[in-house]
Formats: C-alpha cells, structure tokens, sequence
C-alpha cells in the first residue's frame, strides 16, 4: 500500500467528515453555493469591522495603516450584502410562482419555517448574553429587561431609536424581520408581466426611500425603509435568476469585470457625504456585483468553493455571537501582550490570536446548537422525544 495515497485519502475523509458536519441543512428548492459564498464575504467583512471596534482605535500612522483602516472600516457594509442575499433567498419561491408558473407559497408554512429556523439560536443568543452581562456587573437582569423585551419581539430599533443593548448586531434581524413580514406584498412586483416594469417600479421605491435619508431619523436608517435599496438588489437578482438565467448562469469572463467592479465600486463609494447620492450608487455598484459574481466564471469558482460555501452556511452563528466574544477576547490579548507600534502590526497580531477560537467557538455553536434547527421536523422530533422520556 501507498502510504502518500493513504495519507492523502486519510486527508479527504477527514476534511469531508468535517465539511459534512459543518453543512447547513437546506429547506428545498436550488442550492445554489454562492450565494453561501457571499455570506462568507458578508460575515468575515462585519467579523473584522468589530474586531477593528474593540482594538481600542489606536493612532494611525503611514500610508500602510491608513490603507488598511480605510479598508477595515468599511467592513460595516457586510450588513447590506447580508439584505440583498436575504431578499434573494425569501423572494425566490414567491418569485418563482409568477415568474415560471411554481405553486403558491403557503403563508402559514413560510412564517412557521422563519419561526422554528430563527428563532431558538436567536433567543438562546439573548439570553446567555443577557445572563453573563448581570453576572459581570454591566448591568442588571431586570435593567435589561425592556431591552430583552423589545430585542425579543424585534423592535428594540423603532421602540428606543438605536441598537440592541444587548446584542448590537440584532439590528439587522430587526429590519430583516420586517422584510419577512412584509415579503409576501413586497414580492408582488413579480406579477407584473413586463421585466422593465418591475425594475421600473422597484427603482421607484429605493428613489422614495433614498429620499427619506434627507430626514436622517435613526429609526428610519434603522428600518427596511432605511434600508430597502439592498433588499430592492436581492429582488432583482431573483428576477434575472428565474428568466434571463433560467438554464443556468452564463459563466461569461465578462462578468466578472463587472463583479469586480461593482465591489470595488460598492466599498469605495461609502465616502461620498451625500446620502441619496451614496446609496443610489452603491445600489447599482451592489447589484452588478452580485450579478457577477453568480454570472462570471472565476468569481463563481471562489464563492462556489466548498470550503468558502460551507463557511457562510453557517454565518448566522458567527453574526450572533462573535462581537461578544470579541467584546471579552480582545482587551485581554492586549492587556497581556502590551502592543505598540503601528495600528497594521497591532491588528494583525490581535486577529492571529483571536479569530481562531473565535471561529472555532462560533462553529461549535453552529453544529451544537443552530443546526439542529434547520430541520423542518424539529418540533416533532422534540415532541415525540419528551413523550418518551414522560412517558
């Protein structure tokens, strides 16, 4: 026997073995792996933005760490990106009933699948943080208790006008809830029969709310009217997925010029000051980014890479849980190490040391404790387990 052939076959069943576990479970319908790739995009940007948070801002000096900063600091716009791929994966069954003649969407049964897949990591989320918060002393159970109350029912952003108290990052789920609620009549646009009418009256939509941000009210910015232009990009992916795409993504070169642009674009546009302007143009940055990047050939090979894809299957544990553990880890990394010196070497340094348990907690949790829900028969399974052990 070969032992470099037995080595390497050692090699693949582990690393399969480790895939496998780490693999969201899919509720039907296409699987289509990048746009888990752009989840990994999504929630390795949001990771390193609040990495940059908890290092304190140390001074910037040299044209290498202002390079740096200027690009960590955008990383906020992972959220976005997180909008647009929400709106492609909720719209694509309503989509598909008027676009190619799919069978109607049960109400019932969509808000129920939202219900049981998000919900549990969600609140198990709240309260251990909520819990660790009143044992550290940052605050108190029952001082936090109208902050758990609203976080819970996903209207801590309009009942207080900022974040979370508790966990910052629910903001987003905030405005993604109202998306989800709001789907059913959002995605209507799809029955009108002509393409360029539905893109017309979408971008009639973003045109009114962009010009909402000339209010600069914090509960609008944080509300899917604040928000909606990234939902608006997901929709129209979804649109071009079911007729232009219908057999399959072109795979064109050219499109991945246009994804890299558009990314380039969709980053550093975040410095134009006037707001209707900024988001209508990276409005259009992010929309030919997704279409290249699902379209192009090389860009579809990164994010259709099993590694990539597998990772941002499991985005919504790390998006929950990885501040906190930032929040702890890395004010004491620096307390002990006494960084100095440039902000690039102090970051870099930090990240080495914090990201990998941060990574490997945030999949422990994945595995442990999300992915148990992403089965549609949960309830039953846990059901039928409590009569025996009842009974």
């Amino acid at each position: 026997m070969d032992p470099l052939k037995t080595t390497e076959a050692t090699n693949a069943n582990w690393s399969d073995r480790l895939l496998k576990a780490c693999s969201r479970e899919t509720s039907g319908g296409r699987f289509i792996p990048q746009i888990d790739g752009l989840r990994t995009l999504a929630v390795l940007t949001v990771v390193l933005f609040h990495l940059d948070d908890q290092m304190g801002k140390p001074e910037v000096s040299g044209a290498v760490d202002r390079a740096f900063t200027s690009l960590i600091r955008r990383g906020f716009l992972g959220v976005p990106i997180f909008f647009a791929i929400s709106a492609f994966i909720v719209a694509l069954p309503f989509a598909q009933r008027w676009l190619t003649g799919g069978k109607a969407v049960g109400l019932g049964r969509f808000y129920l699948r939202r219900l049981t897949r998000l919900e549990p990591p969600y609140i198990l989320n709240l309260v251990v943080i909520w819990l660790i918060g009143a044992a550290v002393g940052w605050w108190t159970v029952g001082g936090m208790m109208k902050s758990m109350g609203a976080s819970l029912l996903y209207q801590h952003n309009q009942l207080f006008g900022e974040f979370s108290f508790i966990n910052s990052v629910a903001w987003s789920l905030e405005v993604e809830f109202q998306f989800y609620l709001l789907a059913p009549l959002l995605t209507l646009v799809f029955a009108l029969r002509r393409q360029g009418l539905r893109w017309l009256v979408l971008a009639a939509v973003c045109g009114l709310v962009i010009g909402l941000r000339d209010l600069d009210a914090r509960r609008v910015q944080l509300s899917l009217i604040g928000q909606f232009e990234a939902f608006a990009v997901g929709l129209v992916v979804v649109d071009v997925h079911l007729t232009r795409w219908s057999k399959g993504p072109p795979r064109k070169v050219w499109l991945d010029f246009v994804g890299l642009a558009g990314w380039l674009g969709f980053f550093a546009l975040s410095r134009i000051e006037a707001a209707g302007l900024r988001s209508a143009l990276q409005c259009g940055c992010l929309l030919g980014a997704f279409l290249g990047s699902l379209g192009g050939v090389w860009l579809s090979r990164v994010l259709g890479n099993r590694w990539v894809f597998t990772f941002g299957g499991m985005c919504y544990s790390f998006y929950l849980w990885h501040q906190w553990l930032l929040i702890f880890g890395v004010p004491w990394i620096k307390g002990r190490l006494g960084l100095s010196g440039g902000y690039f070497g102090q970051y870099l340094v930090v990240s080495l040391l914090i990201l990998p348990p941060v990574f490997a907690i945030c999949t422990a949790l994945f595995v442990w404790v999300e992915k148990p829900f992403m089965s549609r028969d949960w309830p039953q399974r846990l059901a039928a387990r409590w009569r025996r052990i009842s009974g």
